[in-house]
């Protein structure tokens, strides 16, 4: 399948460019194909550790609360509190699979870069374009590492969804994912936009 399109999603402790990172998930599609972007999603949602168009880890908290200038805001302590943990628990939970976060960033790179390989134009899309991207930016320059985006492939899925579904919310209203969702998960919330970007290109 052509990759012409990369969705990333973070999970954070804080709104600020420093916020402590606390999962990345990413999905790669051709946004005007719509079987085969659902064809991979249910792969990606039943075999997560063979696919190869996701990419999805849970970053160290520790480390980060330690070795790191990443912040935490009393806010967004407070709004995670109010989420259903069953949406959330494997990125709070120390069970021995999260990584340190410059291990992390430099997988991502090494996937975005697995990705371009046949098309070194990929757009990449975040939902809003003041944040997930902000916060990673900000952590790749934290680490030394570049940033695998250039300024000018930084896309917003509100806008794309918006301007092509005649609507103002930045989603197509009243609609189901195709697998079972979790909110706040980021590859979830990646492939969901997804699924709804691909939907509007039709």
């Amino acid at each position: 399948m052509t990759i012409n399109t990369i969705i990333i999603d973070i999970e954070t402790l804080d709104t600020k460019p420093t916020a402590i990172i606390l999962s990345i998930g990413a999905f790669a599609f051709d946004r005007f194909n719509l079987n085969a972007t659902l064809e991979n999603m249910k792969n990606t949602y039943f075999n997560e550790s063979t696919s190869t168009y996701h990419f999805y880890c849970v970053c160290d908290l520790n480390n980060q609360l330690l070795y790191s200038r990443r912040t935490i805001s009393q806010s967004t302590l407070d709004w995670w509190r109010k989420q259903p943990s069953n949406n959330h628990k494997d990125i709070f939970l120390n069970n021995g699979k999260s990584l340190i976060l410059n291990k992390v960033l430099n997988a991502l790179v090494n996937k975005i870069e697995e990705w371009k390989e046949n098309n070194s134009e990929i757009m990449f899309y975040f939902r809003g374009t003041d944040f997930d991207p902000v916060i990673l930016k900000n952590a790749f320059e934290e680490y030394g590492l570049s940033i695998p985006w250039k300024y000018n492939q930084v896309r917003d899925i509100r806008t794309y969804i918006d301007a092509l579904n005649r609507t103002n919310n930045g989603y197509i209203k009243g609609h189901y994912s195709s697998f079972n969702f979790l909110k706040h998960n980021a590859l979830h919330d990646a492939m969901s936009d997804a699924e709804q970007m691909c939907l509007v290109s039709k």
